[in-house]
């Protein structure tokens, strides 16, 4: 057989075969163009623009026929919408904080969307979220499709979808969601949802999402519950706590979803109803029971022992955190359940029931963690607090001086300053007063310029005035002086604030004089030493200045003497009278507030208040720091210039605060507004026909709170009245302490009485030294707040002599 073919045979065959190779091709490249994917193209946030006003009214046009809900367009402008013309993709959470939001497509968030501010979002298009918090307007013209949760709540607003709404779980809080259909496992509405349907949501939520709603509801063993409403299980779910929780990365729902609707709401119902000892012994030890179930009997506080071992033994923490914020909790059970839970340190370390065995347990604990929780109690024994302030752990000793107030023993001081750790020693130096000048020699020259600083901060803290325990006044000096020479401008004007006028001036002056010295570093120096300069002279050449900046700043001295106050005011008034069409804007609001921070803290002497009022009164149109002058004590010849008050607003402002004015007459009381509001207008009108003794008498024995302070305060009132106020029980001593007429040793009694420390002027440096030193003693030991108010009438004292 010959096995050779001929050519054209060859071609033959060649031929055929292609025939049947061509559908097969187009077969297969059918299929690869059918698998082969078209990438979309997403915007992102970032891709937003504006809209032209062309553009605006025509998509509002086209927006008006895809809802069925109208929105007022007229209320924005076409400038603020940001528009997305496409598909917009957030790679992350969408926490919207733009006002209007304008999606030409799909939106793709893959995370939570949450509108954080009073928005409005538009999607002409489909959307598809993780979850859904909304309180403002939102509408989707397509389909919205959420994984996890939508919670809508606020029914002042809109939330509308064209088509089907596809979620896990749906909650309308009064919001009243439009949709075409619905797809969603579970839909609860605030107004017309069952108690089973809100329990099927707390039965899929995890219980956290519950906590809040533990309140303690009374005395279970004496008030019968009524129903678990006590609980808060049958209202929706909390919109922010469940928000928070997502924030918070917190798997909302469930692993595993709870027992029935039916039999959850059946256990809850007998965990809050008043029940035998023994039926609560024999409840908790049911091992089916639903956390939710179980915390609502950690609330409770009639549990007997047995049952509170058995809820321990569950060792569910949300549990354990409950039985830790009982009231009732006994101490006996403190020690496992913070084994159990570290977390509930906290609150056993401060529960009225803790003892100091638990305490000191935990002062004493292997883990530092606990260690550093012991920080945090409020009942802390001085040996407790030297073993946590010689702890192991710096940490330990960081939160300790962070936290706690104490005086530190000479120990203490010295094993923490070798540490030389920054955070420590900050916390050490602040408010110490046990430091010696070995202490402080060696924290002044310390490399680190924060603990410098706060060396220089604690030696002129007014708070530590004359408190010192280890330091003389001349040592305190010599250490500011070296501080004061420190190349660090902020540093060298906090040392400088405690030293004389004489030494802040050759400071200056030597800055001035110094060659290597920048003019912008004596500016600094300047307005960080302006509060506290005791210079006369340095405070006329700043007012000669003419440097606005530098002369706010000096207003806000709380010791500038009479004659320098009096120039800043007339330096203002030349200014506004002379120059009043050459000031800008800027110009006018800032010498607004350098006269609004010279009226703060009633610092003003009556000479320069009655200029100022004088000044305030002859406006029709007065400057904004006019209004201050209400906070103020007016003196009597103030009062007489209300009736010339040009200003309508400002005069009714004035009168309104008249009765707080110790210089008020009777005329002025009855004219005012606020007293014709009263319902006993008419017998004070009475009153006021009765001769000026019989009126301020009368006024003093009006059972009215606002009267007895009116008279307490008011030079007008007879002594015996006041005398007769100060055993009332209105508690009237600041009133009194602010009288003018109110004898010095009866003022003194008052201070003493009550800790009611205030600067009056009558009593002599002496008395508040032998006060805070306890060479005087008072009705009770004195509190941080007291001494505090002490020492700032000390160092006020103190500075108003320096400043020559």
């Amino acid at each position: 057989m010959n096995n050779k073919i001929s050519i054209t045979q060859f071609f033959i065959w060649l031929f055929t075969s292609c025939l049947f190779l061509i559908p097969a091709y187009t077969a297969n490249a059918q299929t690869v163009s059918s698998n082969s994917t078209v990438k979309t193209s997403y915007l992102s946030l970032k891709d937003g623009r504006s809209l032209s006003k062309q553009e605006f009214n025509a998509l509002t046009t086209r927006i008006s026929k895809l809802f069925k809900k109208d929105y007022d367009f007229a209320s924005s402008q076409y400038q603020d919408w940001t528009y997305y013309k496409g598909n917009l993709k957030v790679n992350s959470d969408f926490l919207n904080s733009t006002e209007y939001i304008l999606v030409d497509g799909d939106l793709i968030v893959e995370g939570l969307y949450d509108d954080q501010v009073e928005s409005m979002l538009f999607v002409l298009g489909n959307m598809q979220a993780e979850n859904v918090f909304s309180e403002y307007q939102f509408y989707v013209s397509g389909n919205l499709t959420v994984s996890g949760v939508i919670s809508a709540t606020d029914d002042q607003t809109h939330f509308e979808v064209g088509k089907q709404i596809t979620t896990k779980i749906l909650i309308d809080n009064q919001r009243n969601i439009e949709y075409k259909s619905l797809k969603a496992e579970l839909a609860i509405f605030s107004e017309k949802s069952t108690e089973l349907e809100l329990l099927e949501a707390a039965r899929r939520f995890v219980p956290e999402l519950y906590f809040e709603n533990f309140n303690y509801e009374g005395d279970f063993s004496n008030v019968a519950v009524d129903s678990i409403k006590d609980y808060e299980f049958t209202e929706l779910p909390d919109h922010l706590t469940l928000l928070k929780l997502i924030q918070n990365k917190t798997s909302i729902f469930r692993e595993k979803i709870a027992m029935p609707a039916s039999s959850l709401q059946k256990d809850l119902a007998n965990a809050s109803v008043v029940s035998s000892k023994n039926q609560l012994i024999k409840n908790t030890e049911n091992k089916q029971l639903d956390p939710l179930v179980l915390m609502v009997y950690a609330a409770r506080n009639d549990l007997p022992d047995q049952a509170v071992i058995n809820l321990i033994q569950k060792k569910n923490s949300l549990v354990l955190d409950l039985l830790a914020r009982n009231p009732d909790l006994k101490v006996k059970f403190f020690a496992e359940i913070a084994a159990l839970s570290p977390d509930t340190v906290y609150l056993l370390i401060n529960h009225r029931n803790v003892n100091k065995a638990f305490t000191d347990s935990i002062v004493k604990h292997s883990n530092p963690e606990y260690r550093k929780v012991a920080t945090w109690s409020d009942n802390l024994t001085p040996l407790q607090i030297e073993s946590l302030a010689l702890d192991s752990s710096i940490m330990v000793r960081q939160f300790l001086f962070a936290r706690i107030e104490f005086e530190p023993s000479q120990k203490i001081i010295d094993e923490n300053i070798k540490i030389n750790d920054e955070t420590l020693l900050l916390n050490l130096i602040y408010n110490n007063i046990n430091f010696t000048k070995a202490h402080y020699e060696q924290l002044a020259s310390h490399p680190n310029l924060k603990i410098r600083t706060a060396i220089a901060t604690n030696l002129t803290s007014k708070n530590l005035f004359a408190r010192y325990k280890n330091l003389s006044p001349a040592e305190r000096l010599v250490l500011l002086r070296k501080l004061s020479l420190d190349p660090n401008i902020q540093l060298m004007a906090i040392a400088l604030r405690g030293l004389s006028a004489k030494e802040q001036e050759l400071a200056l002056a030597q800055l001035s004089g110094n060659l290597n010295s920048s003019p912008s570093n004596k500016t600094a120096l300047l307005f960080n030493l302006l509060p506290y300069l005791n210079s006369k002279k340095i405070a006329i050449e700043i007012i000669e200045s003419q440097n606005e900046k530098l002369i706010h700043n000096l207003a806000n001295n709380k010791w500038l003497s009479e004659d320098i106050q009096t120039q800043l005011i007339e330096s203002y008034f030349k200014k506004v009278s002379n120059q009043n069409k050459k000031l800008s804007h800027e110009q006018k609001t800032s010498l607004n507030s350098m006269m609004q921070s010279l009226l703060e803290d009633e610092k003003v002497f009556p000479s320069v208040l009655e200029k100022i009022s004088t000044f305030c009164f002859n406006h029709l149109t007065p400057p904004d720091f006019c209004e201050e002058l209400s906070n103020q004590t007016l003196s009597s010849q103030t009062l007489k210039q209300f009736s010339s008050i040009k200003n309508a607003d400002l005069k009714a402002k004035m009168y309104r605060e008249i009765d707080s004015q110790p210089y008020a007459t009777k005329t002025d009381l009855v004219n005012v507004i606020a007293v014709e509001e009263f319902s006993y207008a008419k017998s004070f009108k009475k009153m006021f026909s009765s001769s000026d003794d019989d009126f301020w008498i009368a006024l003093s024995e009006l059972d009215l709170q606002n009267n007895l302070s009116v008279a307490a305060v008011n030079v007008h009132t007879p002594l015996q009245a006041l005398k007769k106020l100060e055993k009332s029980s209105a508690n009237l001593e600041d009133e009194l302490l602010r009288n003018p007429i109110y004898p010095v040793q009866l003022k003194q009694k008052l201070m003493l009485k009550d800790n009611q420390y205030v600067d009056i002027k009558e009593l002599s440096t002496d008395f508040y030294t032998d006060v805070i030193n306890l060479k005087i003693k008072t009705g009770y030991a004195l509190s941080k707040s007291v001494k505090e108010d002490i020492s700032s009438i000390l160092m006020k004292r103190n500075m108003m002599k320096q400043f020559q």
